[in-house]
């Protein structure tokens, strides 16, 4: 077996490859990518939804020359376009293998193209040929369809082997495939040949594979390997092991590379610290709920003691950890439900809404000023269209109704940060938040009904850290999208506001208007924990000369980007505080003070990397940068007039 390169390629991918350009383009770090990816495909294959899907992730380092030789031999072919392609291969006969347990592995038909029939288990073609195919079924994780591209961009040569053992018929197959950035000529004079950007390993000896023809290729070149010869040295030469009824796929990845921030290098994987780190930080919901287990060559992470490893690799975040494992074990019937109505009412006039339950919002307003974990179950209302792939008949709309759950703690009175998580299933969704910056909470919503997972698995941007409603997999299937999608965000801020009664004449009674009850008056009420703990910013005795850009703004409001700008700022100088202040530019010329009618920077949704963000008023934000390597996102700022930003040191 060995890879070919192909001069013409029949699913004509054209010349650039668009999986990898769609990955670089939304400039995603490299390891965080890949382990979101490949944990929450192995999490969608799941076999056996009563047991929880293994992985075991090992370094191997070939030291025999025969077994070097052998795999070396398999893209000999294609190493001269793998050069000239415009990657840079890394070749240091070291390999990542990573086994999956209790999956299905890759199941379905060999045929280039399935028939509509076999589409739904179509798993092994979908991967083998589909790159920006979207294949996944009902209510799986990802939507985008670039996944698959990640095993390749790991590869120091673009290149990933698989073995897998098929749950349909318990058949192994081999396979594998290299993807270069783009179609490349090799040659000289009429020599001169155009290769498509990808290579396929194939059983198939021949001499000159693009001499055959289409359907030749079809019957010939594009099949998996099954020889047990191959089959056997493949398992000897990497360790690998699966007793017979030990379903799932075996990734093997040459010359693995890791990248874990936007401006580091790619460069070789020595160990596996970061690919555990990243993958608790990502998937701690997943292994807290005994969906996963991870073996990291001798370190188990599960259910029994994620908790302890958490706190051991992330030990300023043990209030969210333990946090996180009462949401966990909260009683089901505990939740509180919240009428339909709430979709319909703005925040500013929820106490117009009308829903009884007296007894429980006592109850409930009572547990939270006590500092107890509270839980909402929000009804959400998607708009779907019935038959959205039929060009011919005019898409009508069906309501699915749908929940999600929010949970909420008042923060522990020594911290002064609020604490936030999106959880989508098992998988975090690190770029959304609803809780406004400077509120004393704990929060997590929770999306695990099957229908609003698929929505929010469609809206998901390709990295998976947030959601787009203008993205056109989600636009083709729902209608309603931004609206849904605000609901969606807003929902713990309004049961956060709910619950934070104040003295103000405005919350006097939100949580009673919000379902239909007076408040007790015996309800004793602390003091704001908004206000209490609101972050002071303390002027810079040394103020930064305005002649130096240390950070800048994106040119679009929509998200609005705060970055490391040309002048780079000092570790020794963090934390360092800027503040972004609006300013109204008329249209005849003039500046106005920032009209504080306008939204501004209120109701935002603010996603922050190595910085912290306070809302001093709709048309201030203070952000204390933390580390040079940072990078906030503002989404939702709304002016109508035409805005002029600041920033100020």
């Amino acid at each position: 077996m060995k890879f070919h390169p192909i001069t013409e390629a029949i699913d004509s991918r054209g010349d650039e490859n668009m999986a990898i350009r769609e990955f670089q383009t939304d400039g995603q770090v490299l390891t965080v990518a890949f382990v979101r990816e490949f944990f929450q495909n192995a999490l969608d294959a799941i076999l056996d939804k009563t047991k929880k899907v293994r992985v075991r992730i090992r370094l191997v380092k070939l030291t025999n020359d025969e077994d070097k030789k052998y795999i070396e031999n398999t893209y000999k072919d294609a190493s001269d376009l793998l050069r000239a392609s415009g990657t840079f291969p890394i070749e240091n006969h070291q390999y990542l293998v990573i086994e999956e347990f209790n999956t299905i592995g890759l199941t379905g038909t060999d045929k280039f193209k399935p028939l509509e029939e076999e589409l739904s288990m179509s798993h092994w073609s979908n991967f083998s040929f589909g790159m920006l195919r979207q294949s996944k079924e009902k209510d799986s994780g990802g939507r985008n369809g670039v996944g698959k591209i990640m095993l390749n961009l790991l590869s120091g040569l673009r290149t990933v082997f698989y073995k897998t053992k098929r749950s349909d018929d318990g058949q192994d197959w081999i396979g594998g495939r290299m993807e270069f950035n783009a179609s490349t000529e090799l040659g000289e004079g009429s020599d001169r040949t155009r290769y498509s950007n990808w290579a396929w390993l194939s059983p198939y000896e021949g001499a000159d594979v693009n001499n055959l023809s289409g359907a030749e290729k079809l019957s010939k070149l594009y099949k998996p390997t099954i020889t047990k010869d191959h089959l056997d040295e493949v398992d000897r030469i990497f360790g690998i092991q699966r007793n017979a009824d030990e379903y799932g796929t075996s990734w093997i990845i040459p010359s693995p590379l890791e990248k874990n921030t936007p401006r580091e290098e790619e460069h070789e994987l020595v160990d596996l610290e970061s690919m555990i780190s990243h993958t608790i930080d990502s998937f701690s919901w997943a292994f807290m709920s005994n969906f996963l287990e991870v073996d990291f060559d001798g370190l188990v992470i599960n259910s029994e003691n994620i908790i302890n490893v958490l706190n051991e690799r992330f030990p300023t975040k043990k209030h969210m950890w333990g946090f996180l494992d009462n949401v966990r074990s909260f009683p089901p019937s505990e939740l509180i439900d919240v009428n339909s109505l709430w979709q319909d009412i703005s925040e500013d006039n929820l106490l117009d809404n009308e829903i009884t339950n007296s007894d429980e919002i006592k109850d409930l307003s009572a547990s939270f000023n006590d500092d107890q974990l509270v839980g909402f179950r929000f009804p959400i209302t998607l708009s779907k269209f019935k038959n959205p792939r039929d060009p011919n008949r005019r898409p009508s709309v069906e309501k699915v109704e749908t929940t999600m759950k929010i949970f909420l703690q008042p923060l522990d009175p020594d911290l002064t940060k609020k604490e936030e998580m999106f959880l989508r299933k098992w998988l975090i969704i690190s770029g959304e938040k609803s809780i406004r910056s400077g509120a004393s909470v704990m929060a997590v919503t929770l999306i695990d009904d099957p229908a609003l997972s698929e929505f929010c698995a469609y809206a998901e941007i390709t990295d998976h850290s947030k959601f787009n409603d203008q993205k056109n997999t989600l636009k083709q299937r729902y209608s309603d999208t931004r609206k849904t999608l605000s609901r969606i965000r807003k929902a713990a801020r309004v049961a956060f506001q709910t619950l934070n009664v104040t003295d103000n004449k405005k919350y006097e009674n939100i949580l009673a208007d919000m379902l239909g009850v007076a408040i007790a008056s015996g309800i004793k009420r602390k003091p704001s924990r908004r206000k209490r703990n609101r972050t002071q910013i303390t002027p810079n005795p040394n103020p930064t000369p305005r002649n130096q850009k240390f950070v800048e703004l994106s040119d679009s409001f929509n998200p609005l980007i705060l970055k490391p700008g040309n002048d780079p700022i000092n570790v020794e100088d963090c934390p360092m505080t800027v503040t972004l202040n609006c300013s109204t530019v008329g249209l005849l010329g003039g500046v106005k003070d920032f009209d504080m009618g306008e939204k501004g920077f209120i109701d935002t949704n603010l996603s922050e990397q190595n910085c912290s963000s306070t809302i001093i008023s709709n048309g201030s934000l203070s952000v204390e940068i933390q580390d040079p390597d940072f990078h906030l996102e503002i989404d939702g700022f709304e002016s109508k007039f035409h805005t002029s930003i600041s920033i100020k040191y």
